[in-house]
């Protein structure tokens, strides 16, 4: 049965059973709760657990690569054998089950997994005919890779994109457990006659466009693109209608795009959750107006129109991401809408830089934005950029139609991070002076501006275990209301309404021993023992 849990603006959708996923997953609702200065929002994260059910009641269908000859489908001894022609076939009440193995879209650029039938759910990592038993499934043993590889003799052809989402498809329509590599979005324009391409040029790995497509366990790795989105592209829709997708459980790792989004550009409303954006990329050489080589691992523009737009980034991880000029690990472009809401997240040793810094480039190596933003409990850490004084673990920036941006930071930690001229707060944390700030209960080195006592905010170090490797507190010696970090159990308990941190422990531990229980600062809580 479907379960879906959402509030009126977008919903994330799971299903019950744990025969799919392998552990349990947070979804997201956002509901109403604090307003962004000129009206009413978005705010609080409700915190719900979801299993997940492969094909109840719904028609099954089976898909291996290792069958002699195409059946049917309609058991592991009659399987199709290319995914291709499952998901042609497949009507809005098909769950595909595909075997471990390796799947081509085709033989030529233009081939693609074409998803276009509303509410299919196709899932990878399944043993198939090469296992004991066929229904085995574990994404990681019996790995599914959707590859844009369409060509290998006398040169390696890859697809424009691996794998395609229509503007038909809705929250029902389920992607999980597969890996998606070597989709190359490069599609030139046509000369004679002029015909563009540009839509060809975004999004190797997936294109979506205007759909709600809920992608979970995927991995989407060593995709490019010539524009924008090298692992996804995710086109918005002006109607506000049938843009709001949703990635849980996801690894980009180590796409590449000329301009921007490395890893993604987010053209709509999206809920990304317990995601890992690592070693992606965007600092292509090409200068074509608009191409602003920002958001190494993610570029978002938070949808089109009025502010019933929503994104929202809950226990993610942006690791050695680089862009050239904005945002190495996230980059939030203008547009209007609300605040996107950041929490449990992670932010370390991101770069944004173009190499040279005597230019006027690389701002906010953690993250840029040109948008209000709230951040509960998030760790920015050894970032860098290369402009002087621009935030190497955030900068705020004003659009020019904007008269001012507020940024609601509670409960987060900022140390390491470095701009070209550092050793002062700038190093961690610039806001144009246009930007309004409410900054509470953080952890910031260098710290100048936030220094009221009612703030609660603080410079000294947070005493991380290793800052190179891991930003996990040091809670060794905690007893008579101190710990070894002083960012244990120093956080605000009202800012936070989920109950775990990004590895789903408990939130609020009394480490220090004053027999208050208290959420600490930063991304990860630290446990009885730690």
């Amino acid at each position: 049965m479907t379960a879906r849990v959402g509030s009126a603006r977008w919903a994330v959708i799971f299903k019950e059973d744990p025969s799919c996923f392998e552990k349990n997953y947070t979804s997201l609702q956002v509901a109403p709760g604090i307003g962004w200065g000129g009206g009413g929002g978005t705010a609080s994260l409700i915190l719900l657990l979801g299993l997940v059910t492969v094909g109840n009641a719904d028609t099954v269908k089976y898909v291996d690569a290792s069958i002699s000859s195409s059946g049917n489908g309609n058991s592991w001894a009659t399987a199709y054998k290319t995914l291709t022609e499952a998901v042609d076939a497949a009507s809005g009440d098909w769950v595909i089950k595909v075997a471990q193995g390796s799947y081509s879209p085709g033989t030529e650029e233009e081939d693609t997994f074409l998803i276009d039938t509303d509410g299919v759910e196709i899932y990878g990592g399944y043993a198939g005919l090469q296992g004991q038993n066929p229904d085995a499934r574990d994404i990681v043993d019996y790995e599914t890779i959707l590859t844009g590889v369409v060509v290998v003799s006398p040169s390696i052809v890859r697809a424009w994109h691996v794998v395609k989402f229509n503007s038909g498809v809705g929250t029902t329509t389920i992607l999980d457990g597969v890996t998606i590599i070597a989709g190359e979005a490069d599609r030139p324009d046509e000369t004679d006659p002029p015909v563009s391409h540009e839509a060809d040029r975004n999004g190797g790995g997936i294109w979506i466009e205007k759909g709600e497509p809920v992608i979970s366990n995927c991995t989407i790795k060593n995709n490019t693109a010539d524009h924008y989105g090298g692992g996804v592209f995710m086109q918005g829709d002006s109607s506000e209608v049938g843009d709001d997708a949703t990635f849980v459980n996801c690894t980009f790792d180590n796409n590449s795009a000329v301009s921007n989004g490395g890893g993604m550009v987010a053209d709509a409303r999206i809920a990304i959750t317990d995601c890992v954006f690592k070693n992606n990329d965007c600092t292509g050489t090409n200068t074509t107006s608009g191409q602003e080589h920002g958001g190494g691992g993610l570029w978002i523009t938070p949808g089109h129109g009025s502010g019933s737009n929503t994104v929202v980034l809950a226990g993610c991880n942006f690791l050695d991401n680089t862009a050239i000029t904005f945002g190495g690990g996230l980059a939030v472009a203008t547009a209007t809408g609300p605040a996107p809401v950041l929490i449990n997240c992670q932010f370390h040793e991101n770069i944004a830089s173009d190499g040279d810094s005597g230019d006027s480039a690389g701002m906010g190596g953690g993250i840029w934005s040109q948008r209000p933003m709230e951040l509960v409990n998030v760790t920015l850490a050894k970032n860098t950029c290369s402009e002087s004084n621009k935030g190497g673990g955030i900068f705020v920036d004003t659009a020019s139609w904007q008269s001012e941006s507020l940024v609601l930071m509670t409960n987060c930690i900022l140390w390491g991070n470095e701009s070209t001229n550092h050793n002062n707060e700038d190093d961690q944390i610039h806001f144009d002076d246009d930007v309004q700030a409410d900054v509470i209960f953080a952890c910031i080195e260098d710290l100048e501006t936030w220094t009221d006592e009612g703030d609660h905010n603080t410079a000294v170090s947070p005493n991380f275990k290793n800052i190179n490797s891991n930003l996990i507190l040091d809670g060794s010696d905690c007893s008579g209301g101190v710990c070894s970090s002083r960012s244990i159990d120093k956080g605000n308990n009202s800012s936070i309404s989920e109950s775990n941190d990004i590895g789903k422990r408990t939130r609020k531990i009394d480490r220090d021993g004053d027999d208050v229980v208290t959420v600490d600062m930063g991304y990860w809580e630290t446990q009885s023992g730690e």
